[in-house]
Formats: C-alpha cells, sequence, structure tokens
C-alpha cells in the first residue's frame, strides 16, 4: 500500500536519464501481475518531453489527506 506511483527512468545516450514514465499502481489483475496504468509518457526522441495520458490518477485520497487537491 506505500507505492501507489512508479517513475522509470532511463539512461539515454548523452549518459544522461529522462524520465520515460509515471504511472499509477492500479492493483493486481487475474494472474497475480501488478497492473500500472500509464499517466505520462515520454515522447519526441532524445529531446522530447513527457506528455500526459488520457489517464487519471485514480488513488487520490493520500494527497487529500495531506491538504493537496488534484
Amino acid at each position: 500500500s506505500a507505492i501507489d506511483i512508479v517513475i522509470q527512468l532511463q539512461r539515454v545516450r548523452d549518459k544522461s536519464r529522462k524520465i520515460v514514465e509515471i504511472s499509477e499502481v492500479d492493483g493486481f489483475n487475474e494472474n497475480g501481475e501488478i497492473r500500472l496504468v500509464p499517466l505520462f509518457l515520454f515522447q519526441g526522441g532524445e529531446k522530447g518531453s513527457l506528455i500526459r495520458t488520457e489517464n487519471k490518477l485514480k488513488n487520490t485520497s493520500k494527497m487529500e489527506m495531506s491538504g493537496l487537491s488534484f
């Protein structure tokens, strides 16, 4: 229950690291595998940027309990 968001980093050719995906953990599928819902995806090659997907953050309760609105 502690991990709600996964941020994936990838090393690119210039040896820097880029965030390539931000996903929400959405439970388990029928095979017991963790189900991830992508919220942001990196697009546009090495000079690209994170693009928001159409998926919305589902589990906002922890943010609301800390005083953040989403």
